[in-house]
């Protein structure tokens, strides 16, 4: 981890800086380096689908693939910029999937809000049992997802448009 001093000293000595989010970005431009901002990914809707042998989350994305981590979470608690906070969703295991580089403007507010986002309440799928949202902000963007058991997971990019699926076998 690099404290707000480091990473200034960092980007200080940086001829060209380039940057996915804000934060990077203000203290580039404020040391008078020149700054190439990445265009972000807007997301896309949320899904989940059955198959035969597993069940599959989905992320779509207009534009790039985000940057992105998908881990099991150790309990029924996750940490995000409030603080530590309990998981209220179904499950007996939780996978935290977070998504960076998404803008946090009017857009994606909208699209958060369409009840097609993504899908609300406890599924009836044998694996993945319910989806939550832990958060947007400043580019983060956090899903938590309630599974059954822990099982081994699969995560794939598809292009065309961009997503990112998760598979939990049964």
């Amino acid at each position: 981890r690099v404290d707000l001093g480091g990473l200034a000293e960092v980007l200080g000595g940086a001829e060209v800086v380039v940057v996915g989010n804000t934060g990077p970005a203000h203290l580039a431009a404020a040391g008078a380096q020149a700054v190439l901002a990445v265009p972000a990914a807007a997301g896309g809707n949320v899904r989940v689908g059955r198959h035969q042998t597993f069940d599959r989350v989905g992320f779509e994305f207009a534009g790039s693939m985000p940057n992105y981590q998908v881990e099991y979470l150790k309990g029924r608690f996750y940490e995000n910029e409030g603080g530590r906070q309990r998981i209220k969703i179904a499950g007996n295991a939780f996978v935290q999937v977070n998504l960076n580089l998404i803008p946090t403007d009017e857009e994606q507010m909208k699209l958060r809000e369409q009840d097609s986002f993504m899908p609300k309440g406890r599924l009836k799928f044998r694996s993945v049992w319910e989806l939550d949202e832990a958060g947007l902000f400043e580019g983060y963007y956090d899903f938590l997802l309630g599974i059954r058991a822990r099982k081994q997971f699969r995560v794939t990019e598809l292009s065309q448009p961009w997503r990112l699926v998760i598979d939990f076998k049964h």
